[in-house]
């Protein structure tokens, strides 16, 4: 079994934690980040299979920091999960601007965003 590396961005400690141990727990291997810097950089060093990145961060949107990783080459095929309060209605043209197809809505269950992280990575794996 592949065992899928995932970047959480997010600026709330207790969200990135759960969120962390309950997708170890089931054997992803994961690298976090609270600030849209920190989250370029860890993406660019690390390589990751997919990021989930929170839209509200201290130092610049999500959207920004989606937007800087799909414009480098190092990060530009890395699928992205928006993380937001808002519905995807309210998102919808942001997403599709940038390329991303799939947001999760606060508040989640992490049990949820891990069976729907298998059924993302076990498709794109298919796919690609």
């Amino acid at each position: 079994m592949t065992r899928y590396k995932i970047l959480i961005v997010d600026d709330e400690e207790y969200l990135r934690i759960l969120l962390r141990d309950n997708l170890e727990l089931e054997d992803f291997e994961v690298v976090a980040a609270s600030t849209g810097k920190e989250a370029i950089e860890m993406a660019w060093k690390t390589c990751p299979d997919l990021a989930i990145i929170d839209i509200g961060l201290p130092d610049m949107t999500g959207w920004e920091v989606c937007r800087r990783l799909k414009e480098d080459f190092r990060s530009a095929d890395l699928p992205i999960v928006i993380l937001t309060a808002e519905t995807a209605g309210k998102v919808g043209a942001q997403m599709k601007e940038l390329g991303i197809t799939h947001h999760i809505a606060k508040p989640y269950h992490p049990i949820e965003i891990i069976t729907f992280l298998k059924d993302l990575l076990t498709k794109s794996t298919k796919d690609g």
